[in-house]
């Protein structure tokens, strides 16, 4: 196991450890899922992709986030062995181990392609998830048990589905099936904030924020002062003052601060702050996809809740003083809230975040409260390959295309300029083809081989058509070079330039 990264590469971890809703005491403190790196090599022994793996237990929920922005929610006792016929849940430690492929360089160097058969797909990502015991033993999800996905968007496009990646012989590459569509709103169910054994967190501060005589008689003499009734537990109370108090969050579900608007007094505005200080971490709003399809005894028989998503990374909360000098605390009932910008205070941007809160007035606070995800929730019912997709739809007839003057061993691949999408090419003899892809299609053909110790390139850009393309100009290639090279190309193909089919 590799240690646990310093320096630039710390910036990895990130995960967030959940509580479930009705832990036990000795189970409050959320499971320390540290993220650590594995090294993995790609195509004739580039850096690949890293492995992160994140231990978590598996007797409680725990959400866990990959550096380039896969969100995961996991539920408790989701996971059994994959040799046990009982599908028992695994006790004790469990190590996530979780790759993500978002880039053009992700997905040429590690032989990935975006096709479902000979249906040409064009993806938002593709992640690679497998889960062991401490011990290595090989952990699959329990019949009924589903993770959460979430997959980073800037620009969210309509169509996306979720295809499960099926390793062929005949190729050797991952093809990509069985897909399901993202989740919609409406299936989802928003759960307020929780902890310490199911505890509101409006009881949590409620009782913990007290009135002094003095400042009850400098609220009753105040100008300011409030003169009306609200309902608190069946009964109307007289209200001297209300304000708002906005808590911020990390990625871990513990309180970074607070931000408040206009507190009535110094005193009150310190009690909040004491208060949010002793907060210990939570989940703090959370979104729950739907459960599996099971028969009712079944789901009994199993325990698995349906997976939730911690989906916020600010708190609003609401309080009163009572003409009796009572603090009442309020909160919007768990509405998902998705500030921009400032979900992670650790980020790499945390401090400028936490800056422009500070500066935020009340009606710039309510406007960080967009409910909007950036981004696609999925369900999946099974570890492993996993890829966001839509099928690409072109009225152009589909044609062989077939590149010469190539070696078996070398990697050959097609990188299209109208979607994002790329195409490994199939060895034959010296060739590599590319069925039923739309004619006209403008794409860049990209070419790599070894040569000894040399790295050679050949790149050059076409359109799709009948006629093979030949007379490719290998040059040298350093590692460094060709990631430079894919970089660019990562740019000419964004999601949602082309056509669409929802099938």
């Amino acid at each position: 196991m590799a240690e646990k990264p310093t320096g630039p590469a710390a910036a990895y971890a990130g995960p967030v450890a959940a509580l479930p809703e009705a832990a036990t005491p000795a189970e409050a403190a959320p499971w320390p899922a540290t993220a650590e790196l594995e090294p993995a090599t790609a195509w004739a022994g580039l850096p690949g992709v890293p492995t992160q793996v994140f231990r978590l237990q598996a007797a409680l929920d725990t959400t866990v986030s990959g550096v380039r922005g896969t969100t995961l929610a996991l539920p408790a006792n989701a996971f059994a062995y994959a040799d046990d016929p009982e599908q028992k849940a695994v006790a004790g430690t469990v190590e996530v181990r979780l790759r993500e492929f978002v880039s053009v360089a992700d997905m040429v160097l590690n032989g990935l392609h975006t096709a479902s058969g000979d249906n040409l797909l064009e993806t938002g990502g593709m992640v690679q998830l497998t889960a062991r015991t401490s011990d290595g033993r090989s952990c699959q999800l329990r019949p009924g048990a589903a993770v959460l996905v979430r997959l980073p968007a800037p620009r969210p496009v309509a169509g996306m589905q979720l295809f499960r990646g099926v390793p062929t012989a005949a190729t050797g590459r991952v093809d990509w099936q069985s897909p399901r569509r993202a989740l919609r709103p409406r299936q989802l169910r928003a759960g307020a904030p929780v902890f310490r054994a199911g505890m509101p967190l409006r009881l949590f501060l409620q009782r913990r924020l007290v009135c002094s005589e003095a400042t009850l008689r400098e609220l009753r003499r105040s100008p300011q002062r409030l003169r009306r009734k609200m309902w608190h537990e069946g009964r109307r109370v007289r209200v001297l003052a209300a304000w708002k108090a906005v808590i911020l969050l990390d990625s871990a579900g513990r309180a970074r601060g607070v931000r408040q608007t206009a507190p009535p007094t110094p005193e009150l505005r310190a009690n909040v702050e004491r208060a949010v200080a002793q907060l210990p971490a939570f989940l703090p709003a959370y979104l729950q996809a739907p459960a599996e399809k099971q028969p009712r005894q079944r789901r009994r028989t199993l325990g698995v809740k349906p997976p939730r998503l911690r989906a916020r990374g600010v708190v609003p909360v609401w309080l009163t003083v009572t003409k009796r000098g009572r603090i009442l605390v309020k909160t919007d009932k768990g509405r998902p809230v998705y500030p921009a910008g400032i979900q992670d205070p650790e980020a790499p941007n945390a401090e400028a975040a936490r800056q422009r809160l500070g500066k935020l007035s009340e009606q710039e606070l309510a406007a960080l409260e967009t409910r909007q995800l950036g981004g696609y929730l999925f369900t999946a019912s099974s570890l492993g390959w996993l890829n966001c997709d839509r099928f690409y739809n072109s009225n152009e007839p589909k044609v062989l295309f077939t590149v010469r003057d190539t070696e078996p061993e070398d990697l050959v691949c097609l990188v299209f300029h109208n979607l994002r999408a790329v195409l490994g090419g199939t060895a034959a003899g010296r060739r590599h083809e590319f069925k039923k892809v739309p004619r006209g299609e403008p794409v860049t053909v990209l070419a790599l081989r070894r040569r000894g110790t040399e790295l050679e390139m050949a790149m050059t850009q076409t359109a799709v058509g009948g006629t093979p393309l030949s007379g490719l100009h290998y040059q040298p290639v350093t590692p460094a070079q060709l990631q430079t090279v894919l970089r660019q190309l990562d740019h000419i193909g964004q999601p949602g330039a082309g056509g669409l089919s929802s099938r």
